[in-house]
């Protein structure tokens, strides 16, 4: 017998081009149900080589197939064979008493904490939030925003749940930027403020890679005290978007009462502001 295509765990020939083959770090492969059945008594070693140290099998894809299968298998169970709709007192009975009925529905496993990973095993998805009229907030605080997104829920199904700036705080830059594929417009979309928008933290590098213009900011209502709730400096500004004085003095940059109020470096902004023409010849830096 050819003992470099034999499982050493059953003794049972590896058939040639088998797909479910476990191989070792070290190079010995075995049948994939027999390093499961192992791995479940948690010795993970190879016999083999045990004495060389832990080294651990390489399943490959067959596990994340087969559990892909058992999903998609899961879900359609689940539709073919829908929970049946409950009455009000009957949603009313389950609040109020004493005992805990096992969860059914979607929102019953979401209260009841159960986590993601199960409830995709189980055949839900992030379809089933939206079918329950879930609110993107009860998920949040509830879920990661990581364990939310490998769920599969989009931008857009966020955004029908009701998803706010305090709920995006959560995730992090990638996150928003590449996971969720965020740019200005998708925010504008949702009636966001530049209050709102100050509440994401995001620098203006961030800003500016979204696509948020000048413009853009000025529409949303930019001002001297707007623009600092955005953490805003006057270099970042300049930098980035290089407004004329015209609109400049439009937010207010002109008005030494209204930047000391917003908490401006006045001198530095001395400096750095443009000229300002007026009609009358006159150039203008500050109103004082």
């Amino acid at each position: 017998m050819d003992e470099s295509r034999t499982c050493f765990l059953c003794n049972q020939p590896i058939a040639d081009q088998a797909r479910n083959v476990a191989t070792y770090d070290c190079g010995h492969s075995v049948h994939l149900h027999c390093a499961l059945q192992r791995a479940s008594q948690h010795h993970t070693r190879c016999v083999q080589c045990s004495s060389s140290g832990d080294v651990t099998p390489d399943l490959g894809q067959d596990r994340q197939i087969a559990l892909a299968a058992s999903t998609s298998l899961a879900v359609r169970r689940r539709q073919l064979n829908p929970p049946a709709s409950i009455g009000f007192w009957k949603r009313l009975w389950r609040h109020i008493s004493p005992f805990v009925p096992a969860p059914q529905s979607f929102r019953d496993h979401v209260y009841n904490k159960t986590s993601l990973d199960r409830l995709q095993r189980i055949g839900f998805t992030h379809r089933d939030a939206i079918h329950e009229n879930l609110t993107w907030n009860a998920l949040a605080t509830r879920y990661t925003p990581t364990d939310l997104l490998l769920f599969g829920f989009t931008w857009d199904d966020m955004v029908s749940m009701g998803v706010s700036s305090k709920n995006l705080q959560q995730f992090t830059w990638p996150q928003l930027r590449h996971s969720l594929n965020l740019d200005a417009r998708k925010l504008l979309d949702t009636d966001m403020t530049l209050s709102e928008l100050a509440e994401l933290r995001l620098s203006a590098h961030q800003l500016s890679e979204l696509g948020f213009t000048w413009d853009t900011l000025m529409a949303m209502g930019a001002d001297v005290h707007t623009l600092k709730t955005l953490g805003l400096s006057f270099e970042d500004i300049k930098l980035l978007w290089n407004p004329p004085a015209g609109q400049l003095h439009k937010c207010g940059f002109y008005d030494r009462r209204r930047l000391q109020k917003a908490g401006w470096d006045i001198d530095n902004l001395t400096h750095q502001l443009p000229a300002l023409d007026r009609t009358n010849g006159r150039a203008l830096r500050l109103a004082f």
